[in-house]
Order: C-alpha cells, then sequence, then structure tokens
C-alpha cells in the first residue's frame, strides 16, 4: 500500500506551513467507502503535536475541506488519550465510546455555535433538543458565549442546561462583545472537580476544561 500522501504526510504538511492537496492520497472503493491510509509513522507524531501551535485543531483542519465530499468520516482513535485522540475529538462532530455494558457511559461532542442554527435563528430548545434525544451522561460543548451582547447577555450553556436537566461548567477562551467566549460541559452528575486550562491558539486564544 502507497502511504506516500497519507494522513502522516498531510497532518506534517499542516504542521510545518506547507501547502496541501486535502484529497490526495485517499483510496477509493467501488462501494463507496473511501480510506485515508496511514503507516508507523503516525505514531511519532504524537511528539511533534505537543510543541505546536493550535495543535488540537490539526487534524481538523486537514478534514475541513474533506467532509464536504462524504456523508460521514469515521475516525478509529486508540484506547488513549494522547494528542492524536485529542486532535480526533476535536475534529469530531459526535463520538462513539465502545465500552462494558454494565458500565456504560455516553459522550457526546457538539459544537453548537452559539445555538445559532443555518437558518440564522438562535434556538436554545432546539440544541437542547438535540441533547435530549442522544441521551448523553456527559457533552463537550464547543463554540458558547457567556452573557455577550449578541446573546443578550445570556448565559447560554445555563439555558441549554436547564433545558436538558444537567449541570453546566464554562471555561472563558477570551473576552468577547461585553461577555465571555469559551467552551463548556454539561453532564448528569455534579463534577467532583475541575479544572480549566489556558491554551495558545493561532488566530485566538482557546481553553480546555
Amino acid at each position: 500500500m502507497d502511504t506516500e500522501a497519507g494522513l502522516f504526510t498531510q497532518m506534517k504538511k499542516i504542521l510545518q506551513d506547507e501547502p496541501f492537496v486535502y484529497n490526495e492520497g485517499i483510496l477509493h472503493h467501488e462501494e463507496g467507502v473511501d480510506i485515508i491510509p496511514t503507516n508507523i509513522e503516525l505514531s511519532g507524531m504524537e511528539i511533534s503535536l505537543v510543541n505546536a501551535m493550535s495543535r488540537e485543531q490539526t487534524l481538523k483542519l486537514y478534514l475541513s475541506d474533506l467532509k464536504k465530499d462524504y456523508d460521514y468520516i469515521l475516525i478509529d482513535c486508540m484506547p488513549s488519550l494522547g494528542m492524536l485522540t485529542i486532535n480526533a475529538l476535536a475534529a469530531a462532530d459526535s463520538v462513539i465510546v465502545p465500552v462494558q455494558a454494565q458500565r456504560t457511559l455516553r459522550l457526546m461532542t457538539y459544537n453548537i455555535k452559539n445555538a445559532t442554527g443555518m437558518d440564522g435563528v438562535c434556538d436554545f430548545q432546539r440544541i437542547a433538543n438535540v441533547i435530549n434525544n442522544a441521551s448523553p451522561d456527559v457533552v463537550a460543548v464547543q463554540e458558547v458565549d457567556s452573557v455577550t451582547n449578541r446573546s443578550n447577555q445570556k448565559y447560554v450553556l445555563g439555558e441549554i442546561a436547564e433545558r436538558t436537566q444537567m449541570y453546566a461548567c464554562f471555561a472563558p477562551a477570551i473576552d468577547y462583545d461585553g461577555g465571555k467566549y469559551g467552551i463548556g460541559l454539561l453532564s448528569k452528575k455534579a463534577p467532583l472537580h475541575l479544572q480549566a486550562i489556558a491554551l495558545p491558539g493561532r488566530e485566538e486564544a482557546r481553553a480546555l476544561i
């Protein structure tokens, strides 16, 4: 298998700010299922990612153009929380975590775009309905405001938490429009401990809970 232009090569070009062709190196199958191959060198990328700017966004940047060509993109991760897995979580719209049935934990990641849909309407209940239908134990929320002018001084995560009967934890990344902008967690049970960590970003500061 020729993996010269596979996932490792594409992510390496992004880290080095080199131009790349987003659909180069993909293996196409007649049944409509394509594969992005890679090789053993990908395992060594963990070290390169640790010191990179916006390191958690590398895979997301690669897939940003690619995803328009597909209905679904599945990212298979190793059973460890390294930088490659964090990249996959940052790039994903939802997460499937295989666990033993007697200890099922449902995790969800959701970029709510501040509760504004493609129709331009801000609708907290619509976002809550999506979460309630998935019935997760924990939701990682991206792109959420806290008491900004554009949100009419509403604590957006709190509004959604009230409609899902979950606990809300907000981590601001930047000051924005009279309030804060960042990420959040929703959980069915109250967290025992929380820590917010500021992260560097290529275009703007980011945060990690």
